[in-house]
């Protein structure tokens, strides 16, 4: 079903670029007495747009973290991470250093700050990998909601070589299915550098709400709606219920389209 015949439907498409090779910033030490460094690709970026952080510590296994951690997606390949924050706010990316000999306790760390403001990214277009169309599962999980908006992010089941990123497109509608998962055109663009063979999901992050084309969550009153979703020519149904505190879905698959959890407060 083409996105074009939904009248009410606000395309929102928030896909992150990754950036090859991580350039231009310079980042802070956070402790420690060696000369370790986490360097990232931006230090201000927009809502839903993908930040990439290295490190220069080669001898070291190396975990990786965000300040504050919640609606964050977030994963590493050792020396380097990829971070998109679906919330606005000030974040440090943060890498602890290990040893093969103690996996528990960091040796060293370091770290670099962040700023994330509230517009939200608009990405251009595929420059950094080869896109091939979405096989598998795809997994949506709401990351927060309020009176005026919800936010889910979407990863594949499959893998992928380093932190590539999903193409993923929903829509907002005041019918009876106010919320529209459309991932029949959805892309997986696979990055292309070298990451020691590392694999993670591909994934993004979708925003229903008042900053796509004056959207807003509010109009649609509480009560149980229809939620639809389609995937590789697949058509999948259920239905969200909305109250004062809390969204809920009823949904009944484990495969094509999975939503988990199913039940977010709404704050």
């Amino acid at each position: 079903m083409k996105k074009g015949i939904y009248q009410t439907l606000i395309l929102l498409v928030i896909v992150y670029a990754l950036q090859a090779c991580v350039k231009n910033s310079t980042g802070t030490k956070s402790k420690g007495s060696g000369n370790s460094i986490v360097t990232l690709s931006k230090s201000t970026i927009e809502r839903g747009e993908q930040v990439t952080a290295s490190t220069n510590e080669s001898n070291a296994i190396v975990k990786w973290k965000t300040n504050p951690s919640s609606a964050v997606i977030l994963y590493s390949t050792n020396q380097n991470a990829s971070a998109t924050f679906a919330l606005a706010g000030s974040y440090t990316i943060t890498a602890s250093y290990f040893s093969a000999a103690d996996t528990l306790t960091a040796y060293d760390s370091a770290s670099s700050p962040v700023t994330v403001t509230d517009s939200i990214y608009q990405p251009g277009g595929v420059t950094d990998g080869d896109s091939l169309y979405v096989s598998g599962d795809l997994v949506i999980s709401p990351l927060a909601a309020s009176d005026t908006s919800i936010i889910f992010s979407v990863t594949t089941k499959n893998l992928y070589y380093c932190t590539s990123y999903l193409t993923a497109y929903g829509g907002l509608s005041t019918s009876n299915a106010p919320i529209q998962f459309l991932f029949n055109w959805a892309e997986v663009v696979d990055t292309v550098h070298n990451c020691n063979g590392v694999q993670n999901p591909a994934s993004a992050i979708l925003f229903f709400g008042p900053q796509q084309f004056g959207a807003n969550l509010s109009t649609i009153p509480n009560g149980q709606y229809v939620v639809y979703g389609t995937v590789n020519q697949q058509t999948y149904q259920g239905s969200m219920s909305i109250t004062d505190q809390y969204l809920t879905f009823t949904w009944n698959y484990t495969s094509g389209i999975i939503i988990s959890p199913l039940q977010i407060k709404k704050g």
